[in-house]
């Protein structure tokens, strides 16, 4: 479970970043709640999806 939460936060804290960066070069205005939105969604889907995939090939 420890090892799910810290893939999690890696994957939250690089996309959040990036998505950051993006606004920032491509947009007028800094869109935070967009940024956390998308990657709270991308991270979460990679951590659950990545845990059952490997569940389901052992």
């Amino acid at each position: 479970m420890k090892q799910m939460i810290r893939r999690f936060l890696v994957w939250f804290s690089v996309l959040f970043l990036l998505n950051i960066i993006v606004n920032v070069i491509f947009k007028s205005s800094l869109h935070l709640t967009t940024a956390f939105s998308t990657a709270l969604g991308v991270s979460a889907g990679i951590v659950f999806v990545g845990k059952w995939v490997e569940s389901r090939l052992s």
